[in-house]
């Protein structure tokens, strides 16, 4: 996993060095860490001239059957999360939820505009849907995920533009539910957040590699 943590970064740094962002055309720039968080398990990176951002949320996700969804995280491998989850056994929870919050100051920018984008995976099979929750200072954007076992287009990301007048931090949250039909013992749902970005071209950019590795 801390292999895993390090590639990203370096992924990371290469785009957050060279491109530009919505954040930097209005002059804000973010702080260098956090001032609260609600888990610890993360990687906060700021780029050189402090306009972007990166987290990469390690173990945030939830599942209705199997092992947890967070230890699966940890492996980064969908196929083999779904192929423990369908090994489920009577008496798993058929609702699985989890709740992760942080807040990053804002120096300037005035109006404030940025979009985030949200990386992730979901796969439920039948009898199983998830819910994404992402909040960014009281605004809302809510994205469901019907059922959909084809493991191959599990990931997604989810663009959430915000816009305020002025600023002075970030307070993000993002809220996980999983559930299947009760009735449904083999019908597993699990939903995985790993990134959120201030910055597209790098979420777009670690989205089509991901791609590209699963069809290796």
């Amino acid at each position: 996993m801390a292999r895993h943590v390090t590639k990203m970064l370096a992924f990371v740094a290469l785009f957050t060095t060279c491109c530009g962002l919505d954040a930097s055309a209005q002059g804000a720039t973010y702080g260098d860490k956090p001032t609260y968080t609600s888990d610890g398990n993360f990687v906060y990176h700021r780029s050189d001239d402090g306009t972007a951002f990166t987290l990469i949320l390690i173990d945030l996700g939830v599942g209705t059957s199997g092992e947890s969804a967070p230890q699966l995280a940890k492996e980064g491998k969908i196929a083999k999360a779904i192929a423990k989850l369908k090994r489920g056994t009577v008496g798993n929870p058929p609702i699985a939820s989890r709740v992760f919050s942080i807040v990053i100051p804002v120096k300037g920018g005035t109006p404030f505009k940025t979009t985030f984008t949200v990386g992730g995976s979901a796969v439920n099979n039948e009898g199983g849907r998830s819910t994404l929750v992402f909040t960014v200072n009281g605004q809302s954007t809510i994205r469901s995920f019907a059922p959909n076992s084809d493991i191959s287009d599990s990931d997604f990301v989810q663009q959430v533009d915000y816009v305020a007048e002025s600023t002075s931090e970030i307070r993000l949250t993002v809220f996980l539910l999983a559930e299947r039909d009760g009735q449904a013992q083999g019908a597993p749902s699990t939903l995985l957040v790993d990134t959120i970005d201030t910055d597209l071209a790098i979420a777009q950019s670690r989205a089509a590699a991901a791609k590209a590795k699963r069809k290796k």
